[in-house]
């Protein structure tokens, strides 16, 4: 939210409708400040209803890296190399699909303006100045707390005090937990100790690792070549930080993530094998793979048109063949292996290429079934399909009630 900047400071407007005027930054501290009465007093809050608008923010950017860790497990660091050390001006607004990010247009009197299209590149990942997405499933969100030095510290014997004051302008604290990306959860005086509303500005701590591409929506989540840190502040139209509307609009994006944790999203087949490693030894790529698509949810019809069973290690897999439009033109093929994660015993039918399954469900090659599951792993990394035709499968975990015959 860009903040109002008056040219006249004075409360009761000249005009005649005798209406009260008040700086936002005034009614959006009395509304805080009611609701925290009403918290005490047991009456239930009122909601503040926050609509749809554009944010002026000012982003530093960092390139994340995946460290293996003793136990072959991977996390995400900050790597040694910065992507640039100026600041990158964005528009930014958020709706049901994530957060959309675009260069900033507007004539910002901020410093450092100067080359923002060619900075603005170098973070969007086609690489142009495209409009483009983070939807909620791709990125992680913290908080940290920045506020200016104290000038009583450049006072003779003071911390900094050969610095001078103009120097001290251009320091900032910044607070976050000890080995941590930022602060999770609201940024309030109950949830965080260490946060002073009348001092510190709540800077947003976005790490995502795959976009949509707003100029081709049906294109599904491209994963970045390396998952990217951005740190927001909300500026006015001076470039000067906005404290409340940066608290607002991390508030906005954590309240919306929230609702959408609560909505199934599917993913879908075309998305997972796009995104697959071309170089296959790559670890890290494959962490990354793994990071955006495991454990998300998928559904999808399909023709079963194989099985691999392996009674030793108690695993089932059918090979489903999934029709998927290509531009409304092409109809292409791809097939994942299905593992039924429920599957205890497998009896032959009479009919060839029927299976009955824990004496309860049967299932016939060639025929068309729905089904849902979870992103499991890709098929070169389980020991039963990597020594199979069906190696470079991507494989989805589901339950013998998610398989219904059409």
């Amino acid at each position: 939210m860009i903040e109002d900047s008056p040219t006249d400071n004075a409360i009761v407007p000249e005009d005649k409708n005798k209406q009260l005027a008040l700086p936002s930054e005034m009614i959006q501290r009395g509304l805080e400040l009611a609701i925290q009465i009403e918290q005490k007093h047991g009456i239930t809050p009122i909601p503040i209803k926050s609509e749809c608008k554009e944010y002026s923010v000012r982003c530093y950017s960092a390139i994340m890296e995946w460290l293996k860790k003793d136990d072959g497990s991977y996390t995400l660091t900050e790597a040694d190399k910065a992507m640039t050390n100026l600041p990158i001006y964005l528009a930014l607004s958020i709706d049901s699909t994530g957060i959309h990010i675009s260069c900033a247009t507007k004539n910002l009197n901020s410093a450092g303006i100067e080359g923002n299209e060619d900075r603005y590149r170098l973070l969007n990942t086609f690489n142009s100045l495209s409009s483009f997405t983070i939807p909620f499933t791709s990125f992680g969100l913290f908080y940290t707390l920045t506020h200016g030095m104290d000038e009583t510290l450049s006072t003779p014997g003071g911390l900094f005090s050969r610095l001078g004051r103009e120097a001290m302008k251009n320091l900032s604290f910044r607070m976050a937990p000890a080995k941590e990306k930022g602060y999770r959860g609201r940024a309030t005086k109950d949830a965080n100790p260490f946060f002073n509303i009348d001092r510190d500005c709540v800077e947003t701590v976005i790490i995502y690792v795959a976009v949509l591409d707003d100029t081709n929506v049906d294109q599904g989540l491209i994963a970045n070549d390396s998952p990217l840190k951005l740190s927001l502040v909300v500026i006015d139209q001076n470039g000067k930080d906005g404290l409340i509307a940066s608290r607002e609009l991390y508030h906005a994006i954590l309240e919306a993530q929230e609702l959408n944790a609560n909505q199934k999203i599917y993913v879908h087949v075309d998305e997972l094998y796009r995104n697959i490693p071309a170089n296959i030894s790559q670890e890290k790529k494959w962490a990354q793979w793994e990071y955006i698509f495991r454990g998300k949810s998928f559904k999808e019809k399909g023709r079963i048109e194989g099985v691999s069973l392996h009674p030793n290690d108690g695993k089932l897999f059918f090979i489903i063949n999934l029709h998927t439009d290509n531009d409304g033109a092409v109809t292409k093929t791809k097939q994942i292996a299905l593992s039924v994660e429920d599957a205890h015993t497998v009896a032959l039918g009479e009919k060839e290429g029927s299976f009955l399954l824990d004496n309860t469900k049967w299932i016939c090659l060639g025929k068309t079934y729905a089904f849902t599951g979870t992103v499991f792993l890709h098929g070169r990394f389980d020991k039963e399909l990597s020594s199979t035709d069906f190696r470079d499968l991507v494989i989805i975990k589901a339950k013998l009630s998610d398989i219904v015959e059409q």
